[in-house]
């Protein structure tokens, strides 16, 4: 207090053995209190909150410390979207069992990504992201840092709600693309005789790794770029499985 040049009596508290508050400090003179009055329940409630801020304070140090020990270790993760995602998602266990597109519902994470990207190709154009509220409906903007808030009666925002459906279908196609790619990598390259031709050539004929799984040798030959040999490989394969 005295380095802030704030002058005002300071008294401290006095404990029994068990830990109890029995009287209080001031001016190196003990002064007891009794139990029932109205000043020692003040003084117990002051306490509580006293404590009840130090236990916060130091959850919060705590807290910070483990995000800078996590977040600040992962490439392209600035001070700005550490600070969004903590406040998007709360604590560091909700990002680890984030999925790509929650991560993206972050607005920082999403304006960051675009521009960096559009930066690499030269393009330079405004870049704004959305902002949710508790029930995932949009609320508002954020351009160069600033919260615009929209009305949800305007053609606007009404424009920006269908740009955004957009968006979203996009991301959740290519990540759903990606996905399958891996599942066809770890299944059809398994297999003797099927490399890269075949195995595009299987996909774009049936679809899926199913339908490839329940077809027969001649149905296989139907695909111009598969032998016998190539075909008796792929049935033979998922028989064993």
């Amino acid at each position: 207090l005295k380095e802030l040049e704030i002058e005002i009596p300071v008294c401290g508290m006095i404990k029994d053995e068990k830990h109890r508050t029995r009287g209080i400090i001031f001016q190196e003179k003990e002064i007891f209190i009794d139990f029932h009055s109205e000043g020692f329940k003040l003084l117990t409630r002051i306490q509580d909150e006293v404590h009840r801020f130090a236990i916060e304070y130091h959850r919060k140090v705590r807290e910070k410390k483990i995000v800078h020990s996590l977040l600040d270790d992962i490439p392209k993760i600035g001070e700005a979207r550490k600070k969004a995602l903590m406040k998007h998602f709360g604590n560091i266990e909700a990002i680890a069992n984030a999925e790509v597109e929650q991560l993206l519902e972050v607005p920082q994470m999403t304006i960051q990504a675009a521009e960096s990207v559009l930066k690499e190709l030269n393009i330079d154009i405004p870049v704004c992201g959305m902002i949710k509220d508790d029930k995932h409906r949009t609320k508002a903007i954020i351009f160069q840092q600033k919260e615009i808030v929209l009305r949800s009666n305007t053609e606007g925002f009404k424009l920006l709600t269908r740009i955004q459906d957009e968006v979203h279908r996009f991301a959740i196609e290519y990540h759903r693309k990606l996905r399958e790619q891996k599942a066809i990598h770890s299944i059809l390259d398994d297999i003797p005789n099927i490399g890269e031709v075949r195995k595009k050539a299987l996909m774009k004929h049936f679809g899926n790794i199913e339908n490839i799984a329940k077809a027969d040798v001649e149905q296989l030959l139907e695909v111009s770029q598969m032998t016998i040999a190539s075909a008796e490989s792929v049935y033979q394969f998922f028989r064993k499985q």
